[in-house]
């Protein structure tokens, strides 16, 4: 497993508990912690497409 496997992987992971946190934050009309997963997810989704890239 290289180093780009470990970057990739890691922000799919932090994706995806942004996008969980996100979604308790807007399913309980709460901003907090929507804006927290977004803030988390965004980043996190953007580096493992471009890790993701040929």
């Amino acid at each position: 497993m290289t180093s780009t496997d470990v970057i990739t992987y890691t922000g799919l992971i932090a994706f995806a508990l942004g996008a969980v946190v996100s979604l308790h934050g807007w399913a309980n009309r709460s901003a907090a912690p929507m804006l927290t997963g977004l803030a988390m997810a965004v980043p996190a989704g953007v580096l493992s497409l471009i890790m993701l890239r040929p």
